[in-house]
């Protein structure tokens, strides 16, 4: 389970909320497949942050 507290001082987005959901899936894939799970955290992490901040922004 992936949980984040949501800020007063700034609302989170259904496109953002779509990414979160998006990333968690990642996680439990990740998770499942096995393999070099840190690197592959790792990679979802850092996809995640670009597109987080992207939707954060308004840019698609």
């Amino acid at each position: 389970m992936i949980a984040f507290a949501a800020r007063v001082s700034r609302p989170v987005g259904r496109s953002e909320l779509l990414l979160l959901q998006a990333f968690s899936n990642r996680v439990g894939e990740v998770i499942a497949g096995g393999g070099d799970v840190e690197r592959q955290l790792g990679v979802a992490m850092d996809r995640f942050r670009t597109s987080w901040s992207a939707a954060a922004t308004g840019i698609a």
